[in-house]
């Protein structure tokens, strides 16, 4: 992937682009080396929740609402980089994906040889070959047919030398390499459409496709560096995504279908009302102000659909600590106020499942406001923790790249 174009010590407008499965938000910012990226503009596309999951319904919900937050960027946002005197003759555009538009996989990488070897680009390379095949292997297993998919991310996120971390092992000589490979794949056609959508604003070759997993991981590594074992959450619309980080590694990663829109529907469901009205019920409950007539019915259906995300949740743990003693700390992000209550339900979980020391989880919500100061945000924009974290990491790539 190229940054050619991108100089340190120097402005760079850049657009974001947040792809989920609950909505689709949108930002332009500038990247000014060190300094705190700048959001001059953001916005966000909510996608309805249908009374059952349909993935063409799903893609052509995410389509209207690129579309949408793209037609307000040209309008609204781009002329603010022109009120900045910024050059936007070609502007990079970052579009990270959440689940469930991704499958992305870490990979442990170990070769020990009796002679010391050189660890240089073919080496990589061939690392780089062997693990995306396998990861298109797994992804026909289970669809039964040959995956139409873009590799979008291959991303080297730890090394070893003899049993010692370090960044700098191109064309070192060692006999004891290891490493933790991180590898996503998209559909094509999502790639696709995206680059089709959003090609009004951006020259082809100023795309660059992310995973929220592994920006997500990037960041609070970068954020918490004192915290080397942990849990990244993170609830979208439609799924949940797990991934756990060992001694500062992204090792395992795990996705179930069960997000906010799930929830809505269990409750939708149980009381024989629209999914909009199950929504906007919702959000009255998380308030408190819900009427007590419906209080106590509408109680029973959250805590009967909690249960449920809740079974999940758990058989998702047994199958992470079945390979690690699960870490105490997690990480999680989720839309506006549900996050206290899948707080909540994490905290419930008896405090001797397999976490280190048997203690109970802590959990960390990297809320809006929690980090809103790492980006400054202008009147045409709202704090927004996703926004935030894919704005640090345009920044980290452009600022990691040599004049």
């Amino acid at each position: 992937m190229s940054f050619s174009i991108f100089k340190k010590d120097t402005r760079w407008p850049v657009i974001i682009f947040d792809v989920g499965s609950g909505s689709v938000g949108a930002a332009v910012a500038v990247i000014n080396g060190l300094k705190k990226p700048a959001v001059l503009y953001s916005t966000r596309e909510i996608l309805p929740v249908r009374t059952e999951i349909n993935a063409d319904k799903l893609l052509s919900s995410k389509r209207s609402a690129l579309k949408s937050a793209m037609e307000k960027i040209i309008k609204t946002g781009l002329p603010l980089f022109s009120k900045n005197n910024l050059n936007i003759s070609r502007v990079p555009v970052f579009v990270t994906f959440s689940a469930p538009w991704y499958l992305s996989r870490p990979v442990a990488i170990k070769i020990n040889k009796p002679k010391p070897f050189i660890i240089n680009a073919d080496l990589i390379s061939s690392i780089i070959k062997t693990a995306k095949e396998d990861l298109l292997g797994e992804i026909k297993q289970k669809k039964g047919t040959a995956p139409v998919v873009s590799i979008i991310e291959e991303k080297i996120v730890q090394v070893r030398l003899a049993g010692y971390k370090t960044d700098n092992f191109f064309m070192r000589q060692t006999n004891d390499f290891s490493a933790v490979l991180f590898i996503t794949a998209i559909p094509t056609s999502v790639a696709k459409e995206c680059k089709r959508l959003l090609g009004p604003i951006s020259h082809p070759e100023s795309f660059h496709l992310h995973s929220f997993g592994l920006s997500y991981y990037s960041v609070v590594k970068d954020l918490f560096p004192q915290s080397s074992d942990y849990i990244l959450m993170d609830v979208t619309g439609e799924a949940t995504d797990l991934a756990l980080v060992e001694d500062g590694a992204l090792t395992e990663t795990l996705s179930f279908p069960y997000g906010r829109n799930t929830l809505i529907r269990e409750i939708s469901a149980r009381l024989k009302i629209s999914p909009e009205v199950a929504r906007s019920l919702l959000q009255i409950h998380y308030q408190g102000k819900i009427e007590q007539k419906s209080s106590l019915k509408f109680e029973e259906s959250v805590a009967a659909a909690g249960d449920k995300w809740q079974t999940v949740w758990r058989e998702s743990l047994d199958a992470l600590s079945d390979k690690a003693i699960l870490p105490k700390r997690v990480y999680l992000t989720a839309d506006g106020e549900d996050s206290r209550f899948f707080s909540e339900l994490i905290q419930k979980e008896p405090c001797d499942r397999s976490t280190f020391g048997g203690h109970c989880f802590e959990i960390f919500y990297l809320s809006d406001d929690k980090l809103k100061n790492l980006v400054d945000f202008d009147r045409h924009s709202k704090p927004d923790a996703f926004i935030t974290i894919e704005a640090l990491l345009a920044q980290k790539i452009i600022n990691n790249h040599p004049r």
